[in-house]
């Protein structure tokens, strides 16, 4: 199945990397700048709407360790306004593949991708408050930290 990516905007800037992201129509966010959040959720929801999947990832940035960061609800909203169901991935491993927010990486690690099944979002006008925190809930359970 073919997705888009959300992306922070500073690696469409990177040389070939930043070209084959342009290429793919993958959507750049600047942090902390709401301007750019609301077009990244306009994008993402007009993605979804043409067929395409997003893969967002919720907490907006790589925490070091195994530190887990709050999750942020902009994905949770773009699926509650689009009700298209909520795939959640569980990656395991970046921690020792990764040094602090990159680029650079280890020569060896064991990172595991689990897909895991797929969840209704909020209805729409629902508060999403309580389905954010119960999937991070989860999420905390599938990562073994709980």
């Amino acid at each position: 199945v073919a997705f888009k990516f959300v992306s922070k905007a500073s690696l469409f800037s990177i040389p070939l990397i930043g070209l084959m992201m342009r290429l793919m129509k993958y959507v750049p966010i600047e942090r902390n700048r709401l301007q750019s959040m609301n077009a990244m959720m306009e994008r993402c929801e007009a993605l979804i709407r043409s067929g395409q999947s997003v893969l967002i990832f919720p907490e907006g940035t790589y925490a070091s360790g195994a530190t887990r960061l709050p999750f942020k609800k902009g994905a949770f909203r773009i699926a509650q306004k689009t009700q298209v169901p909520i795939v959640p991935i569980v990656v395991t491993g970046t921690a020792d593949l990764v040094f602090e927010d990159g680029p650079t990486f280890a020569p060896r690690s064991n990172v595991v991708v689990k897909v895991m099944p797929p969840l209704s979002p909020a209805p729409v006008g629902a508060d999403d408050d309580d389905f954010v925190l119960e999937l991070q809930s989860r999420y905390a359970g599938w990562l073994g930290l709980t």
